[in-house]
């Protein structure tokens, strides 16, 4: 079977220099931190409940993918960028950190103005670790417009505002969605599905995305947060409470995240403590945990989790999470995981191949980037991927917010609308805040 088609742009070989951690690198690095002169897109900013911090500005070298599998070509791709890399002085193992971001189910993104699927090594790279050591590396000049062309750019802002910003189906509509989904399940069709709902967010002018994304990390540090701008001047980015996989030094770990409850400020906690009572969450969540373990398990057989989920406290929300860890056997790389894992029951269902025929037949338009993988990886195969939820899509002056719920039996269409309406209100609040 002949491979999808890949886009590359490249240098003919990548250098760069190293700064010492010094004071100027120590300072922080983030967006809202960041010369405004720098921000040339595309860029990418990453922060991990750890504490870890990446700052990936320009481009030097990307590839753009496009099929249900680019994991393959991605892997290929940057091991190659990677050996045409000199750094004058650099110790054994040095390397870039990638940008990687995919669609949901590897379809086209054109309407989002993204690619289907984007790995890119950045011009400017500053990172700084839990344990606080920051370094900053720069791999070549940022130029502004230094992924698509002016053509390209132009192409997908069309395919935007033609196709995007649409309204999404009535609470009538996903009632009806969500009832025959039941009847497939109780016919055995599948044993969960997870259904998606959208809303258009707009503002009198174009959307502040520092600011929104500055609101994201105060409100949701337990959460991954990430924002990738494109070169088509669209901007993805979110606060996700599910990690799809990491990779460090053959150490894996993944989370499974499934089961909500809506709090308020006058509970108590009550609500998040009946979540693991609840005996239809309690049922959603041990799908995705089973369904992550068995996946793992195929090249990780040492895979484990405790035999009891633990509460994921958020603001206005709670949830199951059942955390995974392993070992990777030699020449595993990240993205390896990445495509045994994604996507998991928790985003998409279960059995994987009925859940998502059901998705495309249902849901009224196509997810783009919502709950594909995003995060960063290393030529060596260490990486960092979060699943994209809790996100939005923002172009100008309007954002496209993403909410799902999985479906399983003993399902109720107006609980999934409510879980749904408190998971888009958790970002939506975060857009109309100042």
């Amino acid at each position: 079977m002949a491979s999808p088609p890949v886009s590359i742009s490249t240098a003919p070989s990548l250098s760069g220099l190293v700064s010492a951690p010094d004071a100027a690198t120590q300072a922080d690095f983030r967006l809202d931190a960041v010369d405004k002169s720098l921000l040339a897109p595309p860029c990418f900013f990453w922060e991990s409940p750890d504490g870890e911090c990446i700052s990936l500005i320009g481009a030097v070298a990307r590839c753009e993918l496009t099929g249900p599998e680019p994991w393959t070509q991605a892997r290929e791709w940057l091991r190659g960028a990677a050996e045409s890399t000199k750094i004058p002085g650099r110790t054994p193992g040095q390397a870039p950190i990638a940008f990687g971001g995919f669609s949901f189910d590897g379809g086209p993104a054109a309407a989002w103005g993204l690619p289907a699927g984007v790995v890119l090594i950045p011009a400017l790279q500053w990172h700084r670790d839990s344990e606080g050591r920051a370094s900053l590396t720069s791999w070549g000049p940022i130029e502004p417009g230094s992924g698509l062309g002016a053509a390209e750019r132009g192409a997908l802002t069309e395919r935007a505002e033609a196709d995007c910003f649409v309204d999404e189906w009535s609470q009538a509509d996903w009632s009806r969605a969500v009832r025959w989904v039941l009847d497939r399940i109780q016919a055995g069709g599948a044993e969960k599905v997870v259904l998606a709902r959208s809303r258009v967010a707009r503002a009198p002018r174009a959307w502040d995305v520092v600011r929104v994304f500055t609101a994201l990390r105060g409100a949701y540090p337990s959460c991954f947060r990430y924002l990738f701008w494109a070169d088509s001047g669209s901007v993805f980015l979110g606060a996700s409470p599910e990690r799809l996989v990491s990779l460090r030094g053959g150490r894996v770990r993944a989370d499974a995240v499934a089961g909500t409850a809506r709090l308020d400020d006058s509970d108590g906690g009550d609500a998040a403590r009946a979540l693991l009572d609840d005996p239809k969450e309690r049922r959603e969540h041990e799908v995705v945990a089973r369904e992550i373990l068995a996946a793992l398990r195929a090249v990780c057989p040492d895979a484990a989790a405790p035999r009891e989920p633990e509460l994921l406290r958020l603001r206005r929300l709670a949830h199951l999470r059942t955390p995974v860890t392993a070992t990777a056997g030699p020449g595993i790389h990240v993205l390896d995981l990445v495509s045994r894992l994604h996507p998991t029951p928790a985003v998409a269902g279960t059995p994987r191949d009925e859940a998502l025929k059901l998705i495309r037949v249902i849901e009224p338009r196509g997810r783009g980037w919502y709950a594909g993988p995003i995060g960063w990886m290393t030529p060596s195969g260490d990486g960092d991927f979060a699943v994209g939820i809790r996100s939005a899509f923002v172009r100008g002056d309007r954002a496209l917010l993403y909410a799902g719920a999985g479906i399983v039996a003993g399902s109720q269409p107006e609980r999934e609308w409510d879980e749904c309406e408190a998971k888009l209100s958790s970002i939506e609040d975060i857009f109309l805040r100042g």
